[in-house]
């Protein structure tokens, strides 16, 4: 569980977010317009930047009273624009998550189940810098879970994917059983694929919830100012959105 209680962030003496408070245990998804905060906030629940307010628990615990290695046991955080060296193969990358839980004379684990579970494994002595885009962004899912913490956050995970491997990166973070929060700008996909929703809005949270319940037209009107309608047809498993017309 991630519990959100009363979050203000500060940007160069700027107050650029307020009172952020929600809770989740299961997929949650942040959105909002470009610039309202949603990576600020999601650095700050991670720990990466300080809170000028408020506090984050994970299962109980403050995220701004752990030490960096327990941080690391219990989240992980994939950021926006993180790239991978060339020089490293796949398997080494993704070995890399299992640092936190590593005494010194241990061997990395659960590498190979981290690569067969983002359908890499065939390319696991592939040096990176000879993967598509898709693929190395797989390869940085695969740390992640390889990190084996009950906490995931990602920054824009689907950012420059085609539609694909987004949905394929979606899918795999649906089944990973944990707490996953992340910031994103398709609202459909954020409807369809995260139990959870929390609208950012003027620098507070407009509305948080079930993600069918959040995402209604009202909201989308006050948040993004534009026109839109939920369509459910009956061979669809899940309902969609469908932006109309800006205001």
């Amino acid at each position: 569980m991630i519990e959100v209680s009363g979050i203000s962030c500060e940007v160069r003496g700027t107050t650029i977010l307020h009172d952020i408070s929600f809770t989740t245990t299961r997929t949650c998804a942040i959105v909002g317009v470009n610039g309202i905060g949603k990576s600020t906030l999601l650095r700050t629940l991670a720990g990466i930047r300080k809170a000028a307010a408020g506090q984050v628990l994970i299962d109980g615990h403050p995220v701004h009273l752990m030490k960096p290695r327990e941080r690391a046991t219990r989240l992980a955080f994939l950021g926006q624009e993180e790239v991978l060296g060339g020089d490293l193969k796949v398997h080494e990358v993704v070995a890399l998550g299992r640092l936190p839980h590593m005494r010194p004379w241990e061997k990395g684990g659960n590498v190979d189940e981290a690569l067969a579970q983002v359908g890499l494994s065939h390319l696991k002595d592939r040096y990176c810098d000879e993967l598509s885009g898709g693929q190395r962004r797989l390869v940085l899912v695969a740390r992640m879970i390889a990190q084996d913490t009950p906490v995931v956050l990602l920054d824009e995970p689907t950012n420059h994917l085609d539609v694909r491997h987004q949905l394929e990166i979606l899918e795999i973070l649906r089944g990973l059983n944990k707490v996953v929060v992340a910031t994103m700008h398709d609202l459909d996909l954020a409807l369809a694929h995260f139990d959870d929703v929390v609208v950012l809005h003027e620098g507070t949270v407009l509305a948080t919830g079930p993600s069918d319940e959040v995402l209604v037209p009202e909201n989308i009107r006050k948040a993004f100012r534009v026109q839109a309608q939920v369509v459910r047809l009956a061979q669809l498993e899940r309902p969609h959105l469908v932006i109309e017309e800006k205001e």
